[in-house]
């Protein structure tokens, strides 16, 4: 139904009733899979095809990190990327000529896909991120989703690490320095009533 691997029976005939029961299955699932309030701007969608098109252009401009933390932004990414790669498929070659190729066509596309996926990724952290994301855009080769969002989620990890540390640093320093005010109203004191 969503990538057209079973196609559409002629009006009228017999298979047509079938494919549009199953079509209507394929619907009410992608239905449930949103939020009630997502779903009614798309009541009026009569295939499961048009359906899956219009939620996936919308879905994919809206994935954006904000104040999630890179995990939770990567993890609703993949679960994106994966719900897409499931409903599409993979498409096949009916006529043979994959088969013979020899130039790695399948190799070139996965990676192209792969790359795309990075680029997704990184264009979506939040400002934040700007410094690792320049830096990982200028590698040659890009590196692989895996790396980048390691990466990624180092950064996040040492921003955490120097917050902790600039607020422990600032209140300590602050504890010090009313310590010594404190110590030297007190000699002050001693020294007035001699």
């Amino acid at each position: 139904m969503i990538d057209r691997s079973i196609k559409r029976p002629e009006e009228g005939s017999k298979e047509m009733v079938k494919w549009r029961r199953a079509d209507h299955m394929v619907r009410c699932c992608l239905f449930r899979s949103m939020k009630e309030d997502i779903a009614n701007g798309f009541i009026m969608v009569e295939f499961a095809k048009q359906l899956w098109e219009e939620v996936k252009e919308r879905d994919a401009v809206k994935i954006e990190q904000e104040d999630m933390s890179v995990s939770e932004y990567y993890g609703k990414l993949k679960k994106y990327w994966d719900e897409i790669s499931e409903l599409e498929g993979i498409p096949s070659c009916e006529c043979g000529a994959l088969a013979r190729c020899t130039c790695g066509v399948i190799v070139k596309l996965m990676e192209k896909g792969e790359r795309t996926k990075i680029i997704d990724f990184l264009m979506k952290l939040n400002k934040n991120f700007d410094g690792i994301r320049g830096r990982i855009l200028a590698m040659d080769p890009l590196p692989g989703m895996n790396e980048a969002f390691q990466l990624v989620y180092q950064a996040e990890r040492e921003r955490k690490l120097l917050g902790i540390f600039n607020r422990t640093t600032v209140k300590s320093l602050h504890f010090k320095l009313e310590s010594n005010n404190k110590i030297k109203e007190d000699l002050q004191e001693g020294i007035t009533r001699r």
